[in-house]
């Protein structure tokens, strides 16, 4: 956890100079009152947005963050950038004290992987440790007929014995909270500019299905702020009178590490299928819904809308003018310019307590091992 190490070396080096508490929870409330221009803007981060970084449950600052942050120390630190928030520690230790060239640790991201962008698709390119970790995944269930039925499931990404290995979660059907949690298990390939997913229903009981999924693979971008979250599509099929599938799968990236013996615990707490209001209304702020639906929208851009359907014709407003794409496609640029202040705004939320934020215990309070 990087960015804890670091912040909690700034703070020790420099509480006296900006005039804040020494320890933790105070300097997380005092820098939390300090307001800066960020592109033009009055910004500032929250008490819990510090104190998560400082409590070690935050694993990648986003940008927004790191721009805050830079501008807080930049008094004291004049050369400092938001990008050296997502150096190590003693990577950033150097950059402050002059002791390392402002582009080394960049320069180091790109020798990871030989032959530069070129040889994107041979494998994850240095990427494998970002991608690893556990996801909540969601999408409109397979299984319902309306648009109003979200299925939340867990994905956990982990290095195995042929490579990098995936197993997701889901529930059989369109139902809500169920004791028959089944398994997809597979392994994760890169392809091109994608990654690609792709597993099968596990268990002797379990009728046979495949799952793939493909997101964008982003580990030759330097902004490490995408790790945190994915937008995706994903395919399934059955066997016996299943008929395939696919949908818009938007990935959120659990904010603590769920060690491996404690993955299906928390997949059995985390995974559900409800009304959109349940489950997208306990993850997120009500100002992002909008957002999420068009994120999660499994059309093709521009599609007709229904002009008897208020969000339907919101999402509409959202896409703009302009003709209907032919092809069901991510819509990446979107989706990157806009996820970012909606992760943000879930973790910095007072009313609600996101199953990725890393204060949610509801795998404890159901009484499992997790």
């Amino acid at each position: 956890m990087a960015i804890k190490e670091t912040l909690a070396w700034l703070i020790e080096r420099h509480w006296r100079d900006l005039q804040i508490g020494q320890h933790a929870a105070h300097a997380a409330a005092d820098l939390s009152e300090r307001e800066v221009e960020v592109g033009g803007k009055r910004a500032r981060l929250s008490a819990r947005t510090i104190s998560n970084m400082l409590n070690g449950h935050v694993t990648k600052p986003t940008r927004h963050t790191c721009r805050v942050l830079a501008e807080l120390f930049r008094p004291h630190i004049p050369d400092i950038t938001p990008r050296w928030f997502h150096a190590s520690t003693e990577e950033f230790k150097q950059l402050v004290e002059g002791t390392a060239a402002p582009q080394r640790y960049y320069e180091a991201l790109d020798e990871r992987r030989p032959g530069g962008e070129e040889s994107i698709g041979t494998e994850l390119d240095g990427g494998d440790d970002a991608l690893e970790g556990t996801y909540m995944a969601y999408r409109h269930a397979f299984s319902a007929n309306t648009v109003n039925r979200i299925a939340r499931e867990v994905l956990h990404i982990q290095a195995g014995r042929n490579g990098m290995e995936f197993r997701m979660s889901y529930l059989p059907g369109a139902r809500g909270r169920s004791d028959m949690l089944w398994e997809f298990r597979g392994l994760v390939e890169a392809l091109g500019p994608s990654i690609m997913l792709l597993g099968r229903s596990v268990g002797p009981d379990v009728e046979r299905r495949t799952r793939t999924l493909y997101i964008r693979n982003s580990s030759h971008i330097d902004q490490p702020e995408l790790e945190n979250y994915k937008l995706g599509l994903m395919s399934s099929a059955r066997e016996g009178d299943g008929i395939p599938c696919a949908a818009c799968v938007l990935l959120v990236k659990v904010q603590r590490q769920i060690e491996s013996e404690h993955v299906t615990a928390f997949m059995n707490a985390a995974t559900r299928t409800d009304a959109f209001d349940s489950i997208i209304g306990s993850d997120f702020v009500d100002k992002d819904w909008l957002l999420v639906r068009l994120f999660l929208d499994n059309r093709p851009s521009r599609s007709p809308k229904n002009p008897e359907d208020e969000n339907d014709m919101a999402m509409g407003a959202l896409e703009g003018p302009g003709q209907r794409d032919p092809v069901l496609r991510i819509a990446q640029d979107r989706f990157e310019r806009s996820m970012e202040e909606v992760f943000q705004h879930s973790l910095d939320a007072e009313h609600l307590v996101p199953t990725f934020r890393a204060d949610w215990r509801g795998h404890e309070e159901a009484g499992t091992d997790a």
